[in-house]
Order: C-alpha cells, then sequence, then structure tokens
C-alpha cells in the first residue's frame, strides 16, 4: 500500500534524527566527532565486508511479475554504502538550524527503489561536539513506531555498554524488539514488519 502511494511529490519514508556524544577514546579534541562518525562508517564497510547484512536491509521492492498492481520483496545482492550511509559536516558555526535545514534537504529527497529502502546519514561539525545520526527507511519496511523499535533495541542507556545486537537481526524477544525475524523475511505482497514489544525506555536527560 505505500509503495503504491509513494510519489515524487509525495514521498512514503519516514526519518528520525539522534544525537551521540562520542565515547571518551583519547581521540583529540576537537575532532572527536569526525573521528566517531569514520569510525561508524567503517563498522558498516567490515560488516558488508563478511556479508553481515541482516536481509531487512537487503530488500528491494520489484512489481509482482504476474500481478502488477502488487509489489514483492527481492534481496538485493550487494550494498552500496556510498549511498546507504554517508558522512556529512556542518557548515559553522554547526548550531540548531544547520543541522536542522541538512535534515530537511535530506528527509526531502525521496528513497531509490532500485535500492534497499533506507538510509543512514552521519553528521558531524556540531559546535557542542556531538554527532548527529539522522535515520530515514520507506514507511513499507517499518512504519515509525517500528523503525524506533528497531533502533531501540540497538541502543543502551548505559555508555559502557558494548556488542549491542545490530538493528534488524533476528529477535530476542527483549524489549524494543520486533516479531518479524529478518532471517526468515516474508516472500508475499509487501508489509511492514509488525512489532508488539514495548519500546526500551530513553536514556536519562543530559
Amino acid at each position: 500500500m505505500f509503495l503504491l502511494a509513494d510519489t515524487p511529490s509525495r514521498p512514503m519514508h519516514v526519518g528520525a534524527a539522534a544525537l551521540f556524544a562520542p565515547p571518551d577514546t583519547g581521540a583529540p579534541q576537537p575532532g572527536a566527532d569526525a573521528w566517531f562518525a569514520a569510525d561508524v562508517a567503517d563498522q558498516f564497510a567490515a560488516a558488508v565486508g563478511r556479508g553481515q547484512v541482516a536481509p531487512l536491509w537487503r530488500r528491494t521492492a520489484r512489481r509482482h511479475p504476474a500481478l502488477p498492481a502488487l509489489w514483492t520483496w527481492r534481496q538485493a545482492e550487494t550494498v552500496d554504502l556510498g549511498y546507504h550511509v554517508q558522512r556529512h559536516g556542518l557548515p559553522a558555526p554547526g548550531g540548531h538550524t544547520e543541522l536542522t535545514d541538512l535534515i530537511a534537504r535530506l528527509h526531502a529527497t525521496p528513497l531509490d527503489h532500485a535500492r534497499p529502502l533506507w538510509e543512514l546519514h552521519l553528521i558531524e561539525g556540531l559546535a557542542d561536539g556531538r554527532v548527529a545520526v539522522y535515520f530515514k527507511i520507506h514507511h513499507a519496511l517499518a512504519d515509525g513506531v517500528a523503525a524506533m523499535r528497531l533502533l531501540a533495541a540497538a541502543l543502551s542507556p548505559d555508555p559502557a555498554r558494548r556488542a549491542m545486537p545490530a538493528p534488524g537481526n533476528r529477535p530476542n524477544r527483549m524489549k524494543g524488539t520486533c516479531t518479524w525475524s529478518a532471517a526468515t523475511p516474508p516472500t508475499g505482497p509487501v508489509g511492514p514488519p509488525s512489532c508488539s514489544a514495548r519500546p526500551a525506555p530513553p536514556p536519562g536527560k543530559r
């Protein structure tokens, strides 16, 4: 339904932005934000290099060969990180206005239907040294609530916690995870994964 309703003037994607403080790793200050953004991008590249990309993030939409009015999912053989994971540097002074202007431009651009229907943008150059992450996903893959639960399952309020599960991997019944298994994606007409668990509680205020 969401792919049928998608038009250039009415794109059917949802987006979310979050701000993260770089970890205290001894990276030079200023510059820790660029190091952190580069490290996240490198982890994506390493996962792709190992073939560890969950099926959810490889799903592309195709017209059903027998029923052109319907769409079906196909698994992309490769994931082009040059498109899906991008880094941006904010112009000075790197404040709220510059950040929201950039996110507005990114959100206004429709997703490429020939590729998996998601983008992740790492935004550095904020005046306070934090890194913004803007995530965009098509409503056919996940609605706003499901997308936030996918992200919440990979985050922790404990800055010392490591080895968090990657978003979209097989659910483990933890709070904030989805009931759909990315290891066995549906092959019929498009429908968003359903989530039944409660989202994880947000971290405490800074």
